[in-house]
């Protein structure tokens, strides 16, 4: 078992802008790695305690583990922002518009890391609680039989009085949940 655990910083180029990524890896290997890809919390990003301690657990396990900022989070925003203004900007966007752009960024990231030697991403794994797995649910749909693995949680069709009303979107969860289907 290895103690060294490398994390490399990797930038998407969307439409919206460049978006950082991150991805943790033991060092290079003979054999290829699975893929988890981590979404993280509301108020949290990608390289938040939490994100980078479970990421180097399961990089330690030999997993490779790629994560992005959720919309209006880490370096999508100048500053952090309190859970209601990042809430009204999700909803001034429109949810729907918000969930579809986080998906093509997931896929970017997942395009940018197949071109690392030792990580595969034809077995791909998703890890997201909370607001991770109101984002993380249309990915899981979006990836097919590439996705071997989610876990996925604290999250459902009813929200909160915390939540702003304009994020209640339980049409597009129920079709969503429809779609995912997980790969030998």
């Amino acid at each position: 078992m290895y103690d060294v655990v490398e994390e490399s910083s990797l930038e998407l180029d969307r439409d919206q802008g460049r978006i950082g990524a991150v991805l943790w890896q033991l060092p290079a290997a003979e054999t290829t790695r699975p893929l988890v890809l981590l979404g993280h919390g509301g108020s949290g990003h990608k390289r938040s305690s939490r994100q980078v301690q479970l990421a180097h657990r399961l990089a330690r396990s030999g997993l490779a583990v790629a994560a992005i900022d959720g919309p209006f989070h880490g370096e999508r925003v100048a500053e952090p922002l309190s859970p209601a203004a990042y809430q009204q900007l999700i909803v001034d966007r429109g949810v729907e518009r918000v969930l579809d752009d986080l998906t093509e960024d997931w896929l970017a990231l997942i395009a940018a890391v197949s071109q690392h030697a030792h990580v595969r991403t034809d077995r791909l794994g998703y890890l997201g609680m909370s607001m991770a797995t109101r984002f993380g649910l249309p990915l899981a749909a979006a990836l097919g039989e590439r996705l071997h693995c989610a876990v996925l949680g604290k999250f459902g069709l009813e929200q909160s009085l915390a939540l702003h009303p304009g994020l209640h979107a339980p049409q597009r969860i129920m079709s969503d949940a429809s779609r995912v289907v997980a790969g030998r």
